[in-house]
C-alpha cells in the first residue's frame, strides 16, 4: 500500500549520508510515528540545511513500505538554539525516540506534543528536569506508566516511603529506593525540582525496554556532568599559592 502524505509536521531525530548524493533521515511525526525516509540529492541541495534536528518542518512524503521517500518540506520557526548540557540532552531525548519509538506508534501524536513540548523548556530550564518529566511520559504513553500510585503488593504509594523499580516486581519498597514524595509528584504531572531525583527510578525501567543496551547519549551526558563537577570542585578549593595570600 502506498501512502501521500502533504504537511506532516516533523522533527528530525537522526541523518546520516545515503548513497552518492541522499540523505537517509529518521523523523518523528503525530500521525504516523517514526519514520524512515530518504531525501533524494539531499547532499547537494542547498535547501538540505533545513533537515536538521531542532527545527520543526512540514514535510511531504510518499512511503511504501518501511523506507519511504521525502518529497517537498519547508521549516517551520526557527531552529532551538541550545548549548553545553541542553544540547547534548536534545541528543539524548533523540536517541530515546529512535530506540523507544515504533513506526506506526498509536500513541504518536501525544509523544511528538510531549517531545517538542521538552525541546522548548531546554532552552530556558534545568536538563535534569526536563529529562526526567520527559522519559516517565514516554513510558506512560508507551503503556508503562506507574500502577496508579500504588506498588507491587497494591499499597498506596506514600510520601514518607522509599521505592525502587525492578522487571521483576514493579515498583515497590525499599529502604534504597527514591522517595515518595518523588514517585507521587511524577504520577502528578509536576515539573518543578521534586522530580529531578527520580533517575534513579526512572533508569531501570528505560534500561528494560532498552535491552539493557546503552544510550551512547547518556554516557556523554554523564561525562559532562562529572567534568563541569570536577572544574567547580578545583574552582572551590584553594591552591597553595591562594592560601599563601
Amino acid at each position: 500500500m502506498t501512502r501521500r502524505i502533504t504537511q506532516e509536521p516533523a522533527w528530525v531525530l537522526h541523518r546520516r549520508a545515503y548513497r552518492d548524493s541522499s540523505l537517509l533521515l529518521e523523523v518523528l511525526t503525530p500521525r504516523f510515528g517514526r519514520v524512515s525516509l530518504v531525501a533524494r540529492g539531499g547532499r547537494q541541495s542547498k535547501s538540505a540545511s533545513a533537515l536538521q534536528p531542532l527545527r520543526l518542518l512540514h514535510i511531504d512524503f510518499v512511503q511504501k513500505g518501511e523506507l519511504g521517500s521525502l518529497g517537498k518540506f519547508e521549516a517551520v520557526g526557527r531552529v532551538i538554539e541550545l548549548r553545553d548540557l541542553a544540547l547534548w540532552s536534545a541528543f539524548y531525548l533523540n536517541e530515546l525516540v529512535l530506540r523507544l519509538v515504533s513506526p506506526g506508534e498509536q500513541q504518536a501524536a501525544g509523544i511528538f506534543e510531549r517531545y517538542a513540548d521538552a525541546l522548548r523548556r531546554l532552552a530556558d530550564a534545568s536538563p535534569a528536569l526536563v529529562l526526567r518529566r520527559f522519559e516517565y511520559d514516554l513510558l506512560a504513553l508507551l503503556g508503562y506508566a506507574l500502577d496508579s500510585g500504588a506498588d507491587a503488593d497494591g499499597a498506596p504509594v506514600v510520601a514518607e516511603g522509599r521505592y525502587r523499580w525492578s522487571a521483576q516486581r514493579g515498583l515497590s519498597r525499599g529502604a534504597q529506593g527514591v522517595s515518595g514524595s518523588v514517585v507521587l509528584a511524577l504520577l502528578d504531572g509536576a515539573f518543578d525540582e521534586r522530580i529531578e531525583p527520580a533517575q534513579a527510578l526512572l533508569a531501570p525501567m528505560l534500561q528494560n525496554l532498552l535491552g539493557g543496551r546503552p544510550l551512547h547519549t547518556a554516557t556523554m551526558l554523564r561525562q559532562l556532568l562529572d567534568l563541569r563537577r570536577d572544574q567547580q570542585q578545583r574552582r572551590a578549593t584553594p591552591t597553595a599559592s591562594d592560601a599563601a595570600q
